[in-house]
């Protein structure tokens, strides 16, 4: 069995909702880090034979964060990148994704993370594609509407 190690860890600040870090967008962040790491680290962005990163709060603006965050770090087009979506568990699980490449022989170098930014989480119109009929429609807050959404309403 191939020892699986951390070769960097870095991380942005934590910034207060509606705070400095408000003109950046999760893709930003993700961008800044995985730069970060790989400067660090010392490894070639074209030796990255993967990259998983977990995002709870995804956007139409950047539906495969890890793909996009990874082109704009400088790694290779012909790596993948794949986006973990668990709510709270979504960076764990994609710093387990890569984990578990290594270990079944598919890939040497993984570049997993997780990102956030709770301030541009969206606002949203539910069922206006094709108009609406008659009456009015709700504005809808991702952030809150998320918070119950995982779990069944009958439970």
């Amino acid at each position: 069995m191939e020892n699986v190690v951390i070769v960097e860890a870095c991380r942005t600040a934590v910034g207060k909702f509606g705070g400095t870090l408000k003109p950046l967008n999760a893709a930003d962040l993700a961008v800044a880090v995985m730069k970060a790491a790989i400067e660090r680290s010392g490894v070639n962005a074209g030796d990255i034979d993967e990259v998983d990163f977990g995002q709870c709060r995804q956007t139409s603006d950047f539906s495969n964060i890890a793909r996009y965050a990874a082109l704009k770090a400088g790694v290779p087009e012909s790596t993948p990148g794949n986006t973990v979506m668990c709510a709270c568990a979504s960076g764990m699980l994609a710093v387990r994704a890569g984990m578990n490449s290594i270990l079944l022989g598919q890939n040497n170098v993984a570049l997993v993370g997780g990102v956030e930014s709770m301030t541009n989480a969206h606002y949203y119109l539910s069922n206006v594609r094709w108009g609406l009929k008659a009456g009015g429609t709700e504005l809808k807050d991702s952030l809150t509407e998320a918070q119950f959404c995982s779990q069944p309403e009958d439970l």
